[in-house]
């Protein structure tokens, strides 16, 4: 199976760490970043472009709700890359509601790959993994 690097969007530290946890333990070789605001991993992901890190097969898992710029922001900045400057990226929305507004949101935008609800679970990182080797 592939290695993906994974980054975590989640502005609960808590959410990352159990979230990293788990990534960690399924898939021992994953490398894991966990962020907590929108502006920090846009400025990492700016230091990325053009480097072999930019290509590297990734998912991103980003918390649709925080504080600040929140989910839907990050797209937008995103967006804003260079097209094809993270030829490999998965981006997959987080939520803990059950809102089908944000899941018809999210399923929309061309640059999300999927939407799943909280919490993390082995199965649901499986699941995103063999969801994202078919995209």
């Amino acid at each position: 199976m592939k290695r993906f690097d994974f980054i975590l969007v989640d502005d609960v530290p808590v959410n990352n760490l159990l979230a990293r946890r788990i990534i960690e333990k399924t898939y021992p070789d994953a490398l894991v970043r966990c962020f907590t605001e929108v502006d920090t991993v846009i400025g990492y992901l700016s230091g990325l472009v053009g480097t072999p890190e930019s290509a590297a097969e990734s998912i991103l898992l980003l918390d649709i709700y925080m504080p600040g710029l929140n989910g839907w922001d990050f797209l937008q900045l995103f967006e804003q890359f260079e097209s094809g400057s993270f030829p490999n990226m998965k981006i997959w929305m987080l939520s803990s509601s059950i809102s089908n507004a944000d899941k018809e949101r999210a399923e929309a935008i061309p640059l999300v790959a999927g939407y799943i609800l909280k919490p993390f679970s082995a199965d649901k990182i499986r699941e995103i993994v063999v969801a994202s080797l078919s995209r």
